[in-house]
C-alpha cells in the first residue's frame, strides 16, 4: 500500500545507511585534518566529531546532513588536492585535473543532497585566485591560469552533471 518508514527493514537499512555515511564523515575529517594538521589533531577533530550529539540525532532522524557532510568534507580534501595552497611548494599541472574534477563532483552531490551546501562550490573560484595571486610574478603565470581555467571549467560541469543526475526534479 504504502511506504511505512519505521517498518523493520526500511529501518534497518536507513540506519545502516545513516552509519556508513556517519563513518565516512569521521574519516574525511580525519583525512583533511591530517592534510592540514597532524595526526594529533585528527584524532582529536575525528573524536570530537563523533561524539557530538548534532551529527547523531541526524542520523538517527535519516535526514540529508550526514550525506551533504561526507559530500562537504571530501569536496575541501579534493580542493587541497587540486589547489595545493596549503603547501605552496607543490605546483598545480595537468594531473591536479583528476582533482578539480573529483571537487566538481562532491560539491555537486553535496547540493544534491542539500542544495545549501552549494555556496562550497565558490571555494574553488577563491582559491584559484589566491594561487593566481601568490604566483602572480613568476615567468609561468600565463600557463598557470589556463591550467586552473580549465580546471575551474571542468570543476563547474562535473559538478552540474553531479547535480543533475543526483537531484533530477531540480530540473522539473
Amino acid at each position: 500500500d504504502h511506504l511505512d518508514l519505521h517498518s523493520f527493514p526500511t529501518r534497518r537499512s536507513s540506519d545502516l545507511l545513516s552509519g556508513v555515511f556517519d563513518l565516512a564523515a569521521i574519516l574525511a575529517l580525519f583525512l583533511l585534518a591530517v592534510r592540514l594538521y597532524n595526526r594529533k589533531i585528527a584524532f582529536l577533530a575525528a573524536a570530537l566529531y563523533a561524539l557530538a550529539v548534532f551529527p547523531i540525532q541526524m542520523s538517527h532522524f535519516f535526514t540529508v546532513d550526514s550525506f551533504a557532510t561526507v559530500f562537504v568534507l571530501t569536496a575541501v580534501y579534493f580542493l587541497l588536492l587540486a589547489i595545493p595552497l596549503d603547501q605552496p611548494d607543490l605546483k598545480i599541472t595537468t594531473s591536479n585535473y583528476k582533482y578539480f574534477g573529483l571537487f566538481g563532483l562532491m560539491a555537486g552531490m553535496a547540493g544534491a543532497c542539500k542544495v545549501n551546501t552549494l555556496p562550497v562550490l565558490g571555494l574553488v573560484f577563491v582559491a584559484g585566485l589566491i594561487y593566481i595571486l601568490l604566483f602572480r610574478k613568476q615567468s609561468h603565470i600565463w600557463q598557470l591560469i589556463k591550467t586552473i581555467g580549465f580546471g575551474l571549467f571542468l570543476t563547474v560541469l562535473l559538478a552540474f552533471i553531479a547535480f543533475r543526475v543526483f537531484q533530477p526534479y531540480a530540473f522539473n
